[in-house]
């Protein structure tokens, strides 16, 4: 055998060797892609899910900001009534609290026939604390 042989020889081992070596490796790679293909679609869900959720969560913000403004504009409306009524309201109140016409004449700055009037629409025993009230004057 001649030189030329044995590099020959060692050349066609070599390449068998390469051969098999590239082979292992192209079927890692296949396996670490299919791996990262399963990871990839994982990933995708995750974030379907998440993108999801966010649409569902400002929706419910939209309408969350939504109820508020109208609260707010309501609240607006309330304070911009007459305050007469709010002192009727006041009244109202102080009557259901349990408040005498002498209470109510005090504090919501009204006449007494005012107070006694109030006190007959919204009082518990309205006749009755009416009279007490008159007979103490």
């Amino acid at each position: 055998m001649d030189n030329t042989q044995i590099l020959l020889t060692i050349l066609i081992a070599v390449n068998i060797a390469l051969f098999f070596y590239n082979r292992n490796i192209g079927k890692q790679l296949s396996l670490d892609r299919c791996k990262y293909k399963e990871e990839i679609n994982s990933l995708n869900g995750d974030i379907s899910a998440l993108c999801s959720g966010a649409t569902g969560l400002g929706n419910h913000l939209v309408y969350v900001e939504q109820q508020n403004r109208r609260l707010y504009e309501r609240q607006e409306q309330i304070e911009l009534r007459d305050p007469a009524e709010r002192e009727y309201h006041n009244a109202v109140k102080l009557i259901q609290d349990g408040a005498d016409i002498d209470r109510l004449v005090s504090a919501g700055g009204m006449m007494r026939g005012e107070a006694e009037l109030l006190m007959m629409l919204h009082g518990d025993n309205s006749v009755e604390k009416l009279h007490v009230a008159s007979a103490r004057n």
